[in-house]
């Protein structure tokens, strides 16, 4: 299927946050028709070039039956709660014939968060089997819920082109995005912390760039069919003390250790993924992400 054109109507399943209004605005900035899926007809600042499509209950199928109708684009965030495998049914349920493709957000997560170098080839069984036991347990473990909630929604993502073949299919399986607005865990090494600056926090990716690479996961022919792994690297505890003291030099706040080699040992514990540039876009570093994050939040101070 052919690669989507400024001009086409493309629907974001879920516009809501920082997230959403930065993927709203990257697609609008490459000239494509934004229609939104949403509870509420009022979605607060969107822009009015933007439509809203009422979604009922979006778990069901035909929910989005009107939403879907004429695009030409659709942009799938899977969420991470024990509804994501529904909403994933409900929304491939009335694929127009029109659709050139379908775009589905997902996480590193799906693949793995074990330490080593992991590709787009594998999922995150661990988890699955995890929720699986703890479920026949009756426990309860929130992180490995909802690893496998989103592992399971992207499976019935790709099982279902498997089967139809008839559009063109996208994952991106992005770090947690992170950047202005969305400071993560960034504002607690803005006080006096008691955490080592070893501790992990997982992959993470410019917010930025996560919108950016939507856009040309629409544009771009060869992007059809592919998983494409989006991280800018693991983020540690240290790489935050370092940020936050190239603003605010206080001796109470935790030092972190800018030593390259230091930095990069503790990256080589991590769960890393080999990530191949077919959408043919460089990222941030870490480190500019974390300084733009760290500025926004700064501002006034």
């Amino acid at each position: 299927m052919p690669a989507l054109d400024p001009g086409d109507l493309v629907l974001l399943t879920d516009a809501s946050g920082v997230t959403g209004a930065h993927i709203v605005s990257a697609l609008a900035s490459y000239g494509f028709r934004v229609r939104v899926a949403s509870a509420s007809p009022d979605i607060p600042d969107l822009p009015s070039s933007v439509e809203v499509a009422p979604v009922g209950d979006w778990t069901v199928a035909g929910a989005y039956r009107a939403a879907t109708t004429d695009v030409d684009g659709i942009v799938l965030p899977l969420g991470a709660t024990a509804f994501a495998e529904s909403q994933v049914r409900a929304l491939l349920s009335t694929l127009p014939a029109r659709l050139k493709r379908i775009v589905a957000i997902s996480s590193t997560g799906a693949i793995s968060t074990a330490a080593g170098t992991h590709s787009s080839d594998e999922w995150n069984t661990a988890a699955l089997e995890v929720h699986e036991w703890n479920e026949a347990l009756k426990g309860v473990d929130t992180q490995i819920a909802q690893l496998a909630a989103v592992t399971r929604a992207e499976h019935v993502f790709w099982d279902h082109f498997r089967e139809r073949r008839r559009y063109d299919p996208v994952s991106l399986a992005t770090g947690e995005p992170l950047g202005p607005g969305l400071p993560g865990e960034l504002e607690r090494w803005m006080r006096p912390c008691p955490e080592d600056i070893e501790t992990p926090y997982g992959n993470v990716l410019d917010v930025r760039d996560l919108a950016a690479y939507v856009v040309r996961a629409l544009a771009i022919e060869e992007a059809g069919g592919e998983r494409v792994v989006l991280s800018a690297g693991p983020l540690f505890g240290n790489d935050m003390a370092l940020a936050v003291h190239r603003f605010l030099k206080h001796p109470s706040l935790q030092r972190g250790n800018p030593d390259p080699d230091y930095r990069a040992a503790l990256a080589e514990r991590a769960c890393a993924f080999e990530c191949r540039n077919v959408l043919r876009r460089d990222m941030r570093s870490l480190d500019v992400t974390l300084a733009d994050a760290q500025r926004a939040m700064t501002v006034g101070w």
